[in-house]
């Protein structure tokens, strides 16, 4: 895949901040909102990436359907070829095309091992992922499977809080009834393997 420029480095950036990952395992905590630190990166994607994985998050980072699936075939095989239960059409729809094996929309009430999310966005000062009912999350899931996958695209990420809201005013006809914004160690993600695919769309 032939990448601008200024897209090799983002890539570069995040590619290095996954080798630079001190695996040193984070004590879980129950919290809503992280205090945003110092920044660490001009790129938005970057410093999420950055202290994403200061969190403890497990990150993979694609640039295209190939890795997409890749990651996903990897992270299925490492949890027992589980069935997967996937809450937002479109996507349950692509990843059946490209070969994700057991991959149907999530039913309400219905138990998964495997669940695989689409973000709303991405709150870089404070690592957030933002699941919200326009996904159907709070209804095809109702809580986060043993094994979860966050997808997120590299331009759903934000600087803070309140540029979320303000892009989803302008996003959405009617503002998401049901919102959360988790975080790698918060008591919300204990006892789920949480990862993120994080896909480059610059």
């Amino acid at each position: 895949m032939k990448l601008r420029p200024i897209k090799e480095n983002v890539v570069k950036d995040i590619r290095n901040a996954l080798v630079e990952k001190n695996d040193i395992a984070l004590p879980l905590e129950c919290v809503g909102f992280h205090e945003p630190s110092a920044p660490m990166a001009d790129d938005k994607a970057v410093l999420f990436a950055q202290r994403y994985l200061q969190l403890g998050g497990e990150l993979r980072y694609c640039t295209d359907e190939k890795e997409i699936l890749q990651h996903l075939q990897e992270i299925q095989a490492a949890h027992g070829n589980c069935a997967v239960g996937c809450c937002t059409d479109n996507l349950t729809a692509f990843l059946s095309q490209v070969g994700l094996q057991d991959t149907f929309p999530a039913e309400a009430g219905r138990e998964y091992k495997m669940g695989v999310l689409l973000s709303d966005g991405l709150v870089a000062d404070s690592a957030g992922m933002v699941l919200t009912n326009k996904q159907n999350f709070g209804t095809a899931f109702v809580s986060l499977p043993p094994v979860t996958v966050v997808m997120a695209f590299t331009s759903q990420v934000v600087g803070n809080w309140e540029e979320l809201v303000n892009r989803m005013k302008e996003n959405f006809k009617t503002f998401p009834t049901q919102m959360v914004c988790l975080h790698p160690d918060d008591q919300m993600a204990a006892g789920t393997r949480l990862y993120l695919l994080l896909v480059e769309d610059l």
